[in-house]
């Protein structure tokens, strides 16, 4: 009888230590659960992060795009501008070169009446 007591008593010794190590268990266990949980919403937050830079990303390169098309234009505008302004140049140029003639056509014209004039009254 006492060894059926000893060995009851061992018994129950191991169900109070195996009671204790399963307590234990399940408490890391929830432990584990609410990490495992912690990190499942990082994880979702940084996704939904990750999402919104990527679509902000997109946007600016569609905005980049377009500036680098109004560049394009505004070179290409520069450059017909630069040569509209050659070719007014060149009749300003050209206009001025006529003025002078027609100064010193006007000039001769000018002396030459008055030359005639004074010969007429000389006469």
């Amino acid at each position: 009888k006492e060894a059926l007591e000893k060995k009851n008593f061992a018994l129950e010794e191991a169900c109070e230590e195996a009671k204790a190590k399963l307590l234990g268990a399940e408490r890391l266990n929830k432990i584990h659960d609410k990490e495992c949980v912690r990190l499942l919403n990082d994880i979702e937050s940084k996704t939904e992060e990750i999402s919104s830079l990527a679509g902000k990303l997109r946007e600016l390169e569609t905005s980049n795009k377009a500036l680098e098309t109004c560049v394009e234009e505004l070179k290409a505008d520069k450059m017909e501008q630069s040569a509209n302004l050659v070719s007014m140049e060149s009749s300003l140029i050209a206009c001025k070169k006529e003025i002078e003639e027609a100064k010193e056509k006007a000039t001769k014209t000018i002396e030459e009446k008055m030359n005639l004039d004074r010969k007429l009254e000389s006469l």
